[in-house]
């Protein structure tokens, strides 16, 4: 006899246990460059990024050098970490447009 889909439904959710995330609002974009430090590091990327955060971002970095950044973008004045995200283009008959950036990021 197969479990019902109350019973699935149940032991998903209590799979998924505590979730600690939050949403990153209201920060200003640093730059949007070709540059991934974790997936190109020290390399051109073949994607773009806007980045938002610390402002010791490079195509390299580690974490003691994001603690040395002189500002952040991000209201946290404490957080010199950096976010990226995927820039998001919009294709229109006549051109192409990268939008304003980011400011919103979900962060898990």
């Amino acid at each position: 006899m197969l479990p019902s889909l109350t019973t699935w439904s149940f032991l998903s959710l209590a799979a998924l246990g505590t979730v600690e995330a939050y949403f990153l609002m209201g920060a200003n974009d640093i730059t949007t460059e070709r540059i991934d430090p974790i997936v190109n590091k020290g390399r051109i990327a073949s994607h773009v990024h806007t980045v938002f955060g610390g402002s010791n971002f490079r195509m390299s970095t580690n974490t003691t050098f994001l603690r040395e950044s002189e500002c952040t973008s991000v209201p946290i004045v404490e957080d010199k970490s950096n976010y990226w995200v995927p820039t998001m283009y919009f294709q229109y008959a006549t051109y192409l447009d990268g939008g304003e950036g980011c400011s919103l990021a979900h962060i898990d």
